[in-house]
């Protein structure tokens, strides 16, 4: 029994890191790894602040 999972790329898949240098880094070893994944920053409405 093969315990390595892949990811499905017929499928969306999203990942949500809680630091914009993380989703970076995470970006960039995946597309070193031959996967299509784009790095979509969080904006400060996404912080919840009212202005």
């Amino acid at each position: 029994m093969n315990s390595k999972k892949i990811l499905d790329l017929d499928k969306e898949v999203t990942i949500i890191a809680n630091y914009n240098n993380d989703a970076m880094k995470i970006t960039e070893h995946l597309n070193q790894d031959g996967f299509d994944f784009v790095f979509i920053p969080k904006t400060p409405i996404d912080e919840g602040i009212p202005n």
